[in-house]
């Protein structure tokens, strides 16, 4: 039986391909035309075409740098770019940061998301003038979520090694929880899930409000797919996150539909209990996309643990993978 999955990307879409001359380009900086006054929802205060260039324009103006990691088949990497050059709210709090797209299929931005452990897309960072690394995320929601993801890395705006340093001599659970997400961004699995115990440890209360359950799955899931980590530590964790009466209701979700999609690596039997566990404390609800993974578990819970089509195909009756084929 195989113990290893590849945790799943977007995949390329031909809606996403045609999307790109509509999409691109996603900003027209003051650097670019010239003027330096803006207004509220101006745009960055000035867009980079490289790193280097980046960090001059950020040193100029005493700026931080917003890098954005894309491909030109990820859908939300494009729905970022819309909202760069549509969202008011999004230009507004680009205003006074440096803006650098950096497309993966260049090789020159290829190079620097090897460098600097960038496997999945969108991802971003803050950096700052020196090009230090103050914060990363992954994915793009909308532009709310993306905003609040930016919010917090300014808040507190120090270099990764700053904060490791600053975390070493007085441990607190905000650099823990931000040291261990920085290092499940790069992939660097047992340091994160150290950093979000020491998390969980310093205050149960603000590690699970900062995410520390979600990201420790997360974090178990790319190890165990990876050959790092064994599929009983990771179904220890994966007990633990749904056995907590305040799990959010976006992560017991997420942990049903990467369930799923390990089935095809590892087979059905060893995923069956974490499936069942999941349906049992699968929320009657949840907030936006959420809501539709949410339903697509249910359907595929049917369909495959209960194997009962007709029940599936009565909660997704457009779905045309469960329709009957003629012969």
């Amino acid at each position: 039986m195989a113990s290893r999955w590849r945790p799943s990307t977007d995949s390329p879409t031909l809606l996403a391909l045609i999307c790109i001359a509509t999409l691109l380009p996603a900003c027209t900086s003051r650097e670019e035309t010239g003027s330096q006054t803006g207004t509220t929802g101006s745009g960055p205060l000035a867009c980079a075409a490289a790193l280097a260039e980046a960090e001059s324009l950020a040193s100029r103006h005493d700026a931080f740098i917003v890098v954005d990691f894309w491909h030109p088949a990820c859908g939300p990497c494009l729905r970022f770019h819309q909202a760069v050059e549509k969202n008011a709210e999004v230009r507004a709090a680009l205003a006074s940061l440096v803006l650098l797209q950096l497309d993966v299929e260049s090789e020159e931005a290829a190079r620097e998301a090897s460098r600097c452990g960038v496997h999945e897309f969108p991802t971003y960072q803050l950096r700052n003038a020196r090009g230090e690394l103050i914060d990363t995320w992954i994915g793009y929601h909308d532009p709310q979520w993306w905003l609040a993801r930016l919010g917090d890395a300014l808040a507190d705006p120090v270099s990764m090694e700053e904060r490791r340093g600053r975390f070493e001599e007085n441990p607190n659970v905000e650099d823990a929880l931000a040291l261990g997400k920085a290092a499940f961004t790069r992939q660097r699995c047992s340091e994160a899930i150290d950093y979000l115990r020491r998390a969980q440890h310093l205050d149960p209360d603000a590690a699970l409000a900062g995410d520390a359950p979600i990201f420790l799955f997360r974090a178990a899931y790319l190890g165990a797919g990876r050959g790092e980590m064994e599929l009983a530590s990771l179904g220890a964790i994966i007990e633990e996150l749904l056995c907590n009466p305040h799990a959010k209701p976006a992560s017991v979700v997420e942990v049903g539909t990467k369930l799923f999609e390990a089935i095809p690596y590892v087979g059905t039997e060893p995923v069956l209990p974490y499936l069942r566990l999941t349906r049992s404390v699968l929320p009657n609800q949840c907030e936006g996309e959420w809501e539709q993974k949410r339903q697509r578990f249910l359907v595929d819970y049917a369909l495959i643990v209960e194997a009962d089509t007709a029940k599936a195909l009565a909660l997704n009756p457009v779905s045309s993978h469960l329709q009957p084929q003629r012969q």
